[in-house]
């Protein structure tokens, strides 16, 4: 086959594709009215009432257009439809209008509110949905293309490919998947699910469960009372005021907590800062700096190519494993575990009262000894160099291309054990 007539194969393939698409309503507009001409929007509303005895749910189903969903203390259920048309002459929009319906499908259990849209072949139009219901009332959503907003309802579950979700007030369970637009959450009851893709992501006071499954975007969240759960590569976090524990999975953007319970994070690529820890903080990351500050429970540290400086650690242990940047420790107590490789180690403890040990390998290790304090010490470096700086002398002090230093032999083992290799080791007082 010729170059030429592969070309027009391809082309005849294209165009009908795009017949295709206009036909069956994938592509929301009329190739005769407003694709190449100015086009005016017209709008045509319907609206019914609905008397008790209520279903227990209600369905809404939309495909271009925007859902909105009340409650109130109303004894009613109101729905009004909005039909968006644009065309250029007023009536053609009409002769649409009165073909594009409200449906509504109602038994004991579920009221479904829908249009007709399908059954008509010509597009380029909006449906818009209000629904006033009663407080509490259990909602269900589809939509396609749109804003969605609902408040002072019950369970709710809604799906949104390519819009806004907002929701608040909700006395029951949440659930919310959409891509390409924020979600806005605030005041949930009881779990609240979130999957979205390509947004930013805002929740704010839930007394459940907080699940979040989120890609490429930002995740704020707020005020949350129970377990946290992220899944979101890409997705940069910022978390303020959650009581339970806290379980984040991300890469390559930033993640900040602030007033938290229980931390654990994977991360990839990830810089980290946490202030103010209530519990334990677990942390396993690569290419990144970590950042503690008020930390009240244990932390530990592991990864690769992994800074970290932390200040006011306050639990009963600190395990820390990393290569390739500098650890800074200030103002911590508890035991301490450090393996460091080719990276700076700086220790600033509250205090010495628990077991303090570091294996490194050209890792240099500056210590600075509380004044006042003596505890067991013995450090030692291959093919380094040990600086005392204490006022009372070692009592073993050994050069000889493997360097040894002991002080304070109080307790066996030594409680302050210091290894290195290819690197020194400064030991100093604090001022």
């Amino acid at each position: 086959m010729k170059l030429r007539e592969v070309f027009l194969l391809i082309l005849i393939i294209s165009v009908g594709v795009v017949f295709t698409h206009i036909y069956t309503g994938k592509w929301d507009f009329d190739w005769g009215e407003g694709f190449f001409f100015d086009t005016e929007e017209f709008t045509y509303t319907e609206s019914e009432i609905i008397a008790p005895p209520f279903p227990a749910e209600i369905q809404v189903i939309n495909r271009n257009g925007s859902i909105e969903v009340q409650g109130t203390a109303e004894d009613s259920i109101r729905i009004r439809l909005d039909r968006r048309i644009r065309r250029r002459r007023e009536e053609t929009a009409r002769q649409i209008a009165d073909e594009l319906r409200l449906v509504l499908e109602q038994d004991e259990q579920l009221l479904t509110v829908s249009t007709n849209r399908d059954e008509i072949g010509r597009q380029n139009f909006q449906t818009d949905f209000t629904l006033i219901v009663p407080e509490g009332t259990d909602i269900r959503i589809k939509n396609r293309y749109g804003l969605v907003q609902v408040s002072k309802v019950g369970d709710t579950d809604i799906i949104n490919r390519n819009g806004e979700v907002r929701a608040w007030d909700i006395s029951g369970n949440l659930i919310i998947e959409n891509s390409y637009e924020d979600v806005s959450v605030e005041n949930v009851l009881l779990d609240c699910q979130v999957g979205s893709r390509q947004s930013n992501v805002s929740l704010t006071n839930v007394k459940g469960t907080t699940l979040v499954a989120h890609r490429y975007g930002r995740l704020e969240l707020n005020g949350l009372e129970k377990d946290v759960v992220v899944d979101g590569p890409h997705v940069q976090i910022y978390g303020k005021n959650l009581t339970g524990p806290v379980d984040l999975d991300s890469s390559y953007e930033r993640i900040t907590l602030e007033d938290v319970g229980a931390v654990h994070i994977r991360g990839d690529n990830t810089p980290i800062s946490v202030v103010g820890a209530r519990s334990s903080v677990e942390i396993q990351d690569r290419y990144a700096r970590i950042e503690l500050e008020n930390v009240r429970g244990d932390v530990e540290v592991t990864g690769r190519d992994l800074g970290l400086w932390a200040r006011g650690l306050s639990g009963e242990k600190v395990i820390v494993s990393t290569s390739y940047r500098d650890v800074d420790l200030d103002d911590f107590t508890g035991e301490v575990v450090i393996t460091l490789d080719n990276g700076r180690l700086t220790l600033h403890p509250a205090s010495l009262d628990l077991p303090l040990e570091v294996r490194g390998t050209y890792c240099e290790i500056e210590l600075y000894w509380p004044s006042g304090t003596r505890r067991s010490l013995e450090a030692q470096t291959k093919n380094g160099a040990i600086h005392w700086g204490l006022p009372e002398a070692p009592s073993v002090n050994v050069t000889n291309g493997h360097s040894i230093l002991k002080a304070f032999p109080d307790d066996k083992p030594p409680l302050i054990l210091l290894s290195t290799t290819y690197a020194d080791i400064h030991i100093k007082q604090q001022d």
